[in-house]
């Protein structure tokens, strides 16, 4: 039996968010099922309904139910996982096409991607993770080919290639490697004139209602917008500063589709900022000081996703070891 793909979802019009719950304990680093020590990237899996959270500090990636909150699995990792991204796919009905497994590809420390399959599996009347590394980047690191260890983003098809393509952000040589999803190998690299080079990009998405490729730049203090098909930049917006229209140190972004707005982690000012992208405007920011959210004051956010079945948005704080989830 095929799983359906559910269509109900939230619009986002207001950042009065009400904090529903946490996972972890406020500046508590540890390794127990409901402890993390400095999580980085979250991803949502509406085909396994799972929450995966790179617990870096503790070398893990932990998985929870999406609905509840309750923990899973844990994916233990060599070293610290940075960023992760999931490769899902249903057909034109809306089916997914295996309930049971999942693609993982998850960037850690040592700069190092990696592919992996983890499949859900029945032993002795009980649910286990059974997880299966289908490949990696460390010949590509070693002969100086890619550093991968920020954000990256997973194309489902790639009219270009004819193939899936895995966008990585390679911080070191201050560009956008294109991977093929399949095997890992290289199909292309997306510079930028030299006054307008990447400065530690750390996170990628593409929009494909406007085609643009959207790039945070953690030095740079910016998020630059480029074309999808020329890849020339289009625009760049924001600057160093605390002001609603500036950056310190920006981490991950999430695109929330309906509303078109892009949230982006603020990770020094502690806060999200929002941006609209009709408008190409800076819209409003909480979790920092002076902002509507009373309950959390965010330290150094890191990732930010969107789960719009359920109406929760979820942040990533690196400094309180929490994840908080918000409605």
């Amino acid at each position: 039996m095929r799983t359906k793909l559910l269509q109900n979802s939230h619009e986002f019009h207001t950042t009065n968010f009400k904090l529903v719950h946490t996972i972890g304990e406020c500046k508590r680093k540890g390794s127990s099922e409901y402890l993390l020590n400095d999580p980085m990237g979250l991803k949502i899996s509406k085909l396994m309904n799972w929450l995966l959270i790179c617990d870096s500090g503790n070398k893990r990636v932990q998985i929870y139910d999406r609905f509840n909150f309750e923990y899973l699995y844990s994916i233990r990792m060599k070293t610290q996982p940075q960023y992760v991204e999931i490769e899902e796919w249903h057909d034109q009905c809306g089916y997914y096409a295996d309930e049971n497994s999942l693609l993982l590809y998850i960037t850690c420390s040592n700069q190092v991607l990696i592919k992996m399959k983890v499949t859900v599996v029945m032993e002795e009347n009980e649910k286990k993770l059974h997880v299966e590394e289908l490949w990696n980047t460390r010949e590509l690191l070693e002969r100086n080919e890619l550093s991968a260890e920020y954000g990256l983003f997973f194309e489902r098809f790639n009219q270009e290639y004819l193939n899936s393509v895995l966008y990585v952000c390679d911080s070191t040589k201050r560009r956008i490697v294109m991977l093929n999803a399949l095997d890992g190998s290289i199909l292309n690299q997306l510079f930028l004139k030299r006054k307008e080079k990447f400065s530690s990009a750390v996170s990628i998405l593409i929009d494909s209602k406007k085609k643009w490729i959207l790039v945070s730049e953690m030095a740079g203090q910016r998020v630059k917008i480029l074309d999808y098909k020329t890849r020339q930049l289009l625009h760049s917006l924001g600057k160093y500063g605390k002001e609603l229209d500036e950056f310190s140190y920006p981490r991950g972004i999430f695109l929330e589709e309906k509303m078109n707005r892009l949230y982006v982690c603020d990770a020094s000012n502690n806060r999200i900022s929002l941006i609209d992208l009709d408008k190409l405007e800076f819209v409003e920011y909480f979790g920092g000081k002076n902002s509507n959210m009373e309950q959390v004051q965010l330290k150094t956010p890191t990732s930010v996703v969107i789960d719009d079945s359920t109406g929760t948005l979820l942040v990533s704080d690196n400094k309180l070891d929490q994840v908080f989830i918000f409605r």
